[in-house]
């Protein structure tokens, strides 16, 4: 169908490594350079295409605000469990599902800092862009344990 190929290379202990060739997609020049070649606004309209929610610029975040306990609670509890396993699964579509759940969080509570990581990590998912998806995940704690 599209003319690709998959290679396999393993090493027990060491893990494997996984080659897609498609010769005839043309994808991405340089992922070195994917944290600017898009913005995160262009991929917040993938986790809420409404208009109105957009633009980063309509969450603040207000200093001094307090989350209400049950925001709280879920983050620090259900979400850190999901994240657990999306972390341990490394499987895209669960890591999208994750960006698009925090990021429902982050605009519905006003938080900024969540709504764009999940943008960033939505972002990173949608590209294939396994070091920088591993790089976000690992940060995900210390956010939540600011927010809270």
């Amino acid at each position: 169908m599209m003319n690709g190929t998959i290679t396999v290379k393993s090493s027990v202990g060491a893990g494997s490594v996984f080659n897609v060739y498609f010769p005839e997609v043309k994808f991405m020049d340089n992922f070195e350079d994917i944290d600017t070649a898009m913005s995160v606004d262009s991929y917040s309209e993938l986790i809420d295409p409404d208009p109105e929610i957009q633009s980063q610029s309509s969450l603040q975040n207000i200093s001094g605000f307090e989350l209400p306990a049950e925001v709280k609670e879920y983050l620090t509890t259900e979400v850190m469990l999901k994240w657990n396993d999306v972390k341990d699964g490394m499987m895209i579509d669960e890591i999208i599902e994750f960006a698009e759940e925090i990021g429902e969080i982050g605009k519905t509570n006003n938080l900024l800092k969540l709504y764009t990581f999940s943008a960033e990590l939505f972002q990173s998912a949608d590209t294939f862009n396994v070091t920088r998806i591993n790089k976000l995940l690992e940060k995900f704690p210390a956010i939540v344990n600011e927010l809270t």
